[in-house]
Protein backbone atom coordinates (compact mmCIF):
# COMPACT_ATOMS: atom_id res chain seq x y z
CA UNK A 1 0.00 0.00 0.00
CA UNK A 2 2.92 2.34 0.69
CA UNK A 3 3.98 2.02 -2.96
CA UNK A 4 0.50 3.04 -4.12
CA UNK A 5 0.50 6.11 -1.88
CA UNK A 6 4.00 7.02 -3.09
CA UNK A 7 2.99 6.73 -6.75
CA UNK A 8 -0.16 8.76 -6.02
CA UNK A 9 1.98 11.50 -4.46
CA UNK A 10 4.24 11.67 -7.52
CA UNK A 11 1.17 11.81 -9.78
CA UNK A 12 -0.39 14.53 -7.60
CA UNK A 13 2.82 16.56 -7.99
CA UNK A 14 2.69 16.04 -11.77
CA UNK A 15 -0.97 17.12 -11.81
CA UNK A 16 -0.16 20.37 -10.00
CA UNK A 17 2.78 21.01 -12.35
CA UNK A 18 0.28 20.71 -15.22
CA UNK A 19 -2.17 23.01 -13.41
CA UNK A 20 0.37 25.70 -12.53
CA UNK A 21 2.14 25.33 -15.88
CA UNK A 22 -1.08 26.07 -17.74
CA UNK A 23 -1.68 29.10 -15.50
CA UNK A 24 1.84 30.43 -16.07
CA UNK A 25 1.65 29.69 -19.78
CA UNK A 26 4.36 29.35 -22.40
CA UNK A 27 5.03 25.65 -21.70
CA UNK A 28 4.03 23.00 -24.26
CA UNK A 29 1.34 20.63 -22.98
CA UNK A 30 3.42 17.52 -23.76
CA UNK A 31 6.31 18.95 -21.75
CA UNK A 32 4.01 19.42 -18.75
CA UNK A 33 2.66 15.88 -19.12
CA UNK A 34 6.18 14.41 -19.34
CA UNK A 35 7.42 16.44 -16.34
CA UNK A 36 9.54 14.38 -13.91
CA UNK A 37 8.95 11.05 -15.65
CA UNK A 38 12.44 9.99 -14.52
CA UNK A 39 10.96 9.61 -11.02
CA UNK A 40 9.47 6.34 -12.32
CA UNK A 41 12.80 5.09 -13.70
CA UNK A 42 14.81 2.26 -12.20
CA UNK A 43 17.52 4.74 -11.19
CA UNK A 44 15.13 6.94 -9.19
CA UNK A 45 11.98 5.15 -8.04
CA UNK A 46 13.31 2.84 -5.31
CA UNK A 47 15.93 5.26 -3.94
CA UNK A 48 13.20 7.91 -3.70
CA UNK A 49 10.87 5.45 -1.99
CA UNK A 50 13.55 4.46 0.53
CA UNK A 51 14.39 8.11 1.27
CA UNK A 52 10.97 9.76 1.17
CA UNK A 53 8.76 6.95 2.53
CA UNK A 54 11.03 4.67 4.56
CA UNK A 55 13.03 7.71 5.76
CA UNK A 56 16.48 6.36 4.96
CA UNK A 57 19.12 9.08 5.55
CA UNK A 58 19.64 11.58 2.73
CA UNK A 59 23.42 11.44 3.18
CA UNK A 60 23.55 8.04 1.46
CA UNK A 61 25.51 7.74 -1.76
CA UNK A 62 22.43 6.17 -3.39
CA UNK A 63 20.33 9.30 -2.71
CA UNK A 64 22.99 11.64 -4.06
CA UNK A 65 23.25 9.50 -7.20
CA UNK A 66 19.46 9.69 -7.56
CA UNK A 67 19.49 13.48 -7.33
CA UNK A 68 22.34 13.68 -9.85
CA UNK A 69 20.41 11.37 -12.20
CA UNK A 70 17.26 13.49 -11.87
CA UNK A 71 18.96 16.86 -12.27
CA UNK A 72 21.07 15.76 -15.23
CA UNK A 73 18.00 14.57 -17.17
CA UNK A 74 15.41 17.22 -16.31
CA UNK A 75 16.04 20.58 -17.93
CA UNK A 76 13.62 22.39 -15.61
CA UNK A 77 16.17 22.10 -12.78
CA UNK A 78 18.74 24.89 -12.51
CA UNK A 79 21.33 22.21 -11.63
CA UNK A 80 21.11 20.91 -15.20
CA UNK A 81 22.33 24.28 -16.47
CA UNK A 82 25.11 24.69 -13.87
CA UNK A 83 27.06 21.53 -14.61
CA UNK A 84 30.74 22.20 -15.11
CA UNK A 85 30.73 25.09 -12.65
CA UNK A 86 29.64 27.92 -14.96
CA UNK A 87 25.87 28.45 -15.11
CA UNK A 88 24.41 28.71 -18.58
CA UNK A 89 21.26 30.74 -19.32
CA UNK A 90 18.13 28.61 -18.95
CA UNK A 91 15.65 28.65 -21.80
CA UNK A 92 12.52 30.57 -20.83
CA UNK A 93 10.29 27.52 -21.20
CA UNK A 94 12.37 25.64 -18.61
CA UNK A 95 12.36 28.56 -16.16
CA UNK A 96 8.58 28.62 -16.50
CA UNK A 97 8.44 24.87 -15.82
CA UNK A 98 10.79 25.29 -12.84
CA UNK A 99 8.43 27.86 -11.29
CA UNK A 100 5.45 25.55 -11.92
CA UNK A 101 7.47 22.75 -10.28
CA UNK A 102 8.17 24.87 -7.19
CA UNK A 103 4.52 25.91 -6.87
CA UNK A 104 3.46 22.29 -7.29
CA UNK A 105 5.93 21.09 -4.67
CA UNK A 106 4.49 23.52 -2.13
CA UNK A 107 0.95 22.34 -2.91
CA UNK A 108 1.87 18.63 -2.93
CA UNK A 109 4.33 18.37 -0.06
CA UNK A 110 3.25 21.32 2.08
CA UNK A 111 5.46 23.93 3.66
CA UNK A 112 6.06 27.49 2.66
CA UNK A 113 7.42 28.23 -0.80
CA UNK A 114 8.63 31.57 0.50
CA UNK A 115 10.69 29.85 3.22
CA UNK A 116 11.98 27.21 0.78
CA UNK A 117 13.14 29.88 -1.68
CA UNK A 118 14.71 31.91 1.14
CA UNK A 119 16.74 28.83 2.12
CA UNK A 120 17.53 27.42 -1.33
CA UNK A 121 17.87 30.51 -3.55
CA UNK A 122 21.24 31.55 -2.05
CA UNK A 123 22.63 28.11 -3.01
CA UNK A 124 21.50 28.31 -6.63
CA UNK A 125 24.06 28.98 -9.35
CA UNK A 126 22.08 30.92 -11.92
CA UNK A 127 23.08 32.88 -15.00
CA UNK A 128 22.12 36.59 -14.73
CA UNK A 129 19.64 36.22 -17.63
CA UNK A 130 17.98 33.34 -15.78
CA UNK A 131 17.79 35.42 -12.60
CA UNK A 132 16.02 38.24 -14.44
CA UNK A 133 13.43 35.88 -15.90
CA UNK A 134 13.00 33.93 -12.64
CA UNK A 135 12.43 37.10 -10.61
CA UNK A 136 9.79 38.29 -13.09
CA UNK A 137 7.99 34.93 -13.16
CA UNK A 138 7.98 34.63 -9.37
CA UNK A 139 6.70 38.21 -9.10
CA UNK A 140 3.85 37.29 -11.45
CA UNK A 141 2.91 34.65 -8.86
CA UNK A 142 3.14 37.13 -5.96
CA UNK A 143 6.55 35.99 -4.73
CA UNK A 144 9.23 38.67 -4.46
CA UNK A 145 12.97 38.18 -4.20
CA UNK A 146 14.23 41.33 -2.54
CA UNK A 147 17.76 42.54 -3.09
CA UNK A 148 19.58 45.21 -5.03
CA UNK A 149 20.81 42.71 -7.59
CA UNK A 150 18.21 39.95 -7.08
CA UNK A 151 21.07 37.50 -7.29
CA UNK A 152 21.30 34.30 -5.29
CA UNK A 153 22.38 35.01 -1.75
CA UNK A 154 19.69 37.63 -1.06
CA UNK A 155 16.38 37.59 0.83
CA UNK A 156 12.90 36.61 -0.27
CA UNK A 157 9.50 37.99 0.63
CA UNK A 158 5.92 37.21 -0.36
CA UNK A 159 3.28 39.91 -0.68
Amino acid sequence: MAYVRFIARILRHKWYVLWFGLQIGGIPLLQLIMHDMTKFSRAEFMPRFRTQVLKFPEEREEWQATLDHHWSRNTHHWNYWARGGVPLPMSEVYVREMVADWLSAQKTYGGSLQEWIAEEYPKMRLHPETVTLLVALLASQGIWIRSKKTMPGRGVEKK
